[in-house]
């Protein structure tokens, strides 16, 4: 028999062990399914708490334009004199407290609209989460209000993963209908989000937490992975297949092969259940469902490392859990994380920190991005490789641990 049949067969006897275990196969696929729906319901609405939300903001109606037109036409109580639009329109943001409260809503940093250095230091806070928007003020701003044929936008830029993004979204939204309520004529102003970033208009947390709620369900299979390994030893069917010339690399193989192909439904499973109560990312499903299924080869890795240490099924699972629910919070499943950098721009705009070393923050951040800002295969290349490489590191080490500790078997 051939390398391939034999790790073919094994493929076939592990996934009809898993097949045969009913209770477990329905939870591992149902839990991850009811999991999703209890976040949508939870997270529909968007955030509430009482947040001070970091941003950047670049005011470009400056100057005798803004100035001029503002003078003699708005009446000094509502604007003091040779003051532009764009000007009180930022003393209102500064100003923004929560109701009955000190707490000011927004903590604004100006950025100089002339150093253009300054706006690309901007973009890399941005891109590491560290601030949740950059507003940008217009240089027709003040014109805007009082010439009806123009159409103006405000725009915001920031990262639509986190959750305060779409609160400063509404929030700037309501400021500018104060604003356009204040004049009888009405300007035509309309909020916009710059090109190459998602329009959150319609979306909510939820939408924001799915694809790291699926990778979640993906980590959780620790648990599966290293209760069957350390059942077959128990059971003494490792044993047994030891004394035919099958080898520890094509076993693992085989069980390799099963979480594979029951990641893929899994994964699936969770996608369908996310469209019906309303996720409709704008991004590719079928390259964020290979992102997804991709992403239990490393965690099949994890799986042997906590077999490993394991000496009993139920001590596995337990151990899987202990180490799989930190690993999905640390990975920025549920929320932005910091990642702790260590390594500024080492390759290209690119930061590497601590958490980078978990294969599936990786995998969270690539399909977030497929689904919510529409990337493309070649955007995620620099995920992939690094998704690629913890796999082949940490499958590598449970291999030769799992071997070392419990088949010490000499190949």
């Amino acid at each position: 028999m051939s390398r391939s049949s034999r790790i073919f067969e094994l493929f076939k006897k592990d996934a009809r062990i898993l097949y045969r275990d009913r209770r477990s196969l329905g939870l591992l696929l149902l839990f991850p399914a009811i999991f999703m729906l209890i976040f949508s319901l939870a997270f529909s609405q968007g955030p509430s708490s009482v947040t001070t939300y970091p941003i950047f903001l670049v005011n470009y109606d400056l100057g005798p334009k803004g100035n001029s037109t503002v003078e003699g036409i708005i009446d000094p109580v509502i604007l003091p004199d040779q003051t532009s639009l764009g000007e009180h329109f930022l003393s209102v943001l500064v100003g923004l407290t929560y109701e009955n409260t000190s707490t000011k809503i927004f903590d604004i940093t100006l950025v100089d609209p002339l150093d253009p250095d300054a706006l690309e230091d901007v973009d890399k806070d941005l891109e590491k989460q560290e601030m949740v928007a950059l507003v940008t003020i217009p240089q027709n701003f003040t014109l805007a209000f009082f010439d009806t044929s123009l159409e103006l936008a405000l725009p915001i830029k920031g990262d639509p993963s986190l959750q305060y993004y779409q609160t400063t979204y509404n929030i700037l939204s309501t400021v500018l209908n104060f604003y356009i309520d204040i004049f009888s004529e009405g300007p035509n102003i309309a909020v916009s989000i710059d090109a190459g970033l998602v329009n959150v208009e319609d979306m909510t947390i939820f939408d924001f937490m799915a694809p790291g709620i699926m990778i979640f369900a993906v980590l959780l299979n620790v648990t599966g992975i290293a209760s069957s390994l350390v059942g077959e030893i128990s059971e003494g069917t490792i044993d047994r297949l030891r004394l035919t010339k099958m080898k520890t690399s094509e076993m693992l193989l085989g069980i390799s092969l099963t979480y594979l192909v029951f990641t893929f439904f899994q994964v699936i499973i969770m996608f369908l259940t996310a469209v019906l109560v309303g996720y409709s990312p704008p991004g590719n499903l079928i390259l964020g469902i290979l992102v997804g299924t991709f992403a239990a080869l490393p965690v099949i890795g994890i799986g042997l490392l906590v077999a490993s240490f394991s000496k009993t099924p139920e001590q596995a699972g337990n151990l899987g859990a202990i180490v799989s629910v930190p690993l999905s919070f640390l990975s920025g499943s549920f929320f932005p994380v910091s990642r702790g950098v260590f390594i500024s721009d080492y390759y290209k705009d690119y930061d590497f920190g601590i958490l980078d070393f978990i294969p599936t923050t990786h995998a969270i951040t690539a399909m977030r991005g497929i689904l919510q800002y529409e990337w493309s295969l070649g955007e995620i290349v620099y995920y992939l490789f690094w998704l690629v490489l913890l796999t082949v590191i940490f499958f590598a080490l449970g291999v030769f641990i799992f071997t070392k500790k419990h088949l010490k078997a000499q190949e």
